[in-house]
């Protein structure tokens, strides 16, 4: 048994160490939260300083030869240079196909959609700028649901509308004659004509 003398020098340490012990805990959790300011101190600075460096960051190139960007999706942007060294752009479907490229060659743009579904190597319409050696403008193309051509809208200094049967032959042209009248031609399967007006 212990003392009265003891007893009460082991109380008083008891007392004390409780004290320590409560004087601990409150500098741990000071030190804590001491942490978490300064860490978030510093990530503000971090992020600031990244900011106004990009602010302040010239724009730079990206020189690569291709480049192809894939989402989650599995659907997939390829920008590369073609054979004729112009620039062209493919966005690919959820199935790996082609379903629209665009495309520059010598300063002509060229649009092409595809049908993804059927998996066919010609597009079904395509929208393209026609060289200045071929009369210049704009022309649309549009192939049938079996990939043969079937529509040719062609603008230059006139309006041309050529319909293909299912061999790929001109069979109606409609557009203007080189007086600027309008001029309709219905020909055979091997470019005879059948019948204009007028």
């Amino acid at each position: 048994m212990l003392s009265g003398e003891d007893a009460s020098e082991n109380a008083s340490q008891t007392g004390q160490l409780a004290a320590v012990g409560k004087r601990l805990d409150r500098l741990e959790r000071e030190n804590r939260w001491m942490k978490r300011a300064l860490v978030l101190v510093l990530a503000f600075v971090v992020a600031r300083s990244a900011i106004g460096a990009a602010d302040n960051a010239e724009p730079r190139d990206l020189t690569v030869s291709s480049l192809t960007v894939v989402d989650g999706s599995k659907r997939v942007v390829r920008l590369s240079p073609t054979k004729t060294e112009a620039g062209q752009i493919e966005v690919f479907g959820p199935d790996r196909r082609v379903a629209v490229t665009i495309e520059g060659t010598s300063g002509l743009g060229e649009i092409s959609l595809y049908d993804t579904a059927k998996a066919l190597k010609d597009p079904q319409m395509t929208l393209k700028c026609v060289p200045s050696r071929k009369g210049g403008g704009t022309q649309l193309f549009m192939w049938g649901t079996d990939g043969r051509p079937t529509l040719n809208l062609l603008a230059q200094k006139q309006g041309n509308v050529y319909l293909y049967d299912k061999d790929g032959s001109t069979r109606l042209w409609v557009g203007l004659n080189n007086a600027s009248n309008p001029r309709i031609d219905m020909l055979d399967s091997k470019g005879g004509l059948l019948w204009a007006a007028p």
